[in-house]
């Protein structure tokens, strides 16, 4: 039991969200079963339905208070032709900090954070992570979000293009598919995957 922990994917449903538009009919009824929470709820969530379980993989999608706006960022893309609105919790943000600290002290069933996944979240000024991750917004959540919950591991994508779907490979002069998109999107997740390896080894 020691050398599992809870995810929050499988009860993701059950986690107030901040505009992501009215529940499904699913949802509700899970949410009327199991309850609505909140990231601060998570410990003793687990505790009351998967007793002896105490690390927890924290995913930074359901990150933060959905009362407090000031948390979150918008981006606006385009998704089947048409605008699509983005929110994601901001770890940069003073409100976003204060919140992290009080999910860190809300723990009061012996959980403690195995790992965690901040590393979706945008930063404002920053590369975002449909730009294929530039390097800033992980520094920030392994200096920040990851390092102040204690978490001895994060979870670190390679990005996607804007939509979710990377560029494909196109027709050449050459007779064979190349693609020249992709290459600009490769080397920003390289830049970033380079980044968090030289961090990793001060600490090895």
């Amino acid at each position: 039991m020691s050398r599992l922990a809870m995810t929050c994917w499988p009860q993701r449903h059950l986690f107030k969200t901040y505009g992501r538009g009215t529940p499904n009919e699913e949802t509700i009824g899970l949410r009327k079963k199991y309850g609505e929470i909140t990231m601060h709820d998570l410990p003793k969530w687990t505790k009351d339905y998967f007793p002896g379980i105490y690390h927890l993989d924290l995913w930074s999608d359901v990150f933060g208070d959905p009362a407090e706006s000031a948390q979150y960022t918008e981006t606006t893309i385009e998704r089947n032709g048409k605008p699509f609105t983005m929110r994601r919790w901001d770890p940069s943000a003073p409100a976003s900090k204060k919140w992290v600290e009080k999910l860190r002290r809300s723990s009061r069933t012996r959980s403690s954070c195995a790992s965690t996944s901040p590393q979706r979240a945008p930063v404002p000024g920053r590369p975002r992570r449909h730009e294929a991750q530039g390097g800033h917004p992980r520094r920030e959540a392994v200096d920040g979000t990851a390092a102040i919950l204690g978490a001895k591991t994060m979870r670190a994508n390679t990005g996607t293009a804007i939509g979710r779907i990377m560029p494909e490979a196109e027709d050449h002069s050459t007779g064979y598919p190349k693609n020249e998109k992709i290459v600009v999107f490769l080397k920003k997740c390289i830049d970033s995957f380079r980044e968090l390896a030289e961090y990793g080894r001060r600490w090895a």
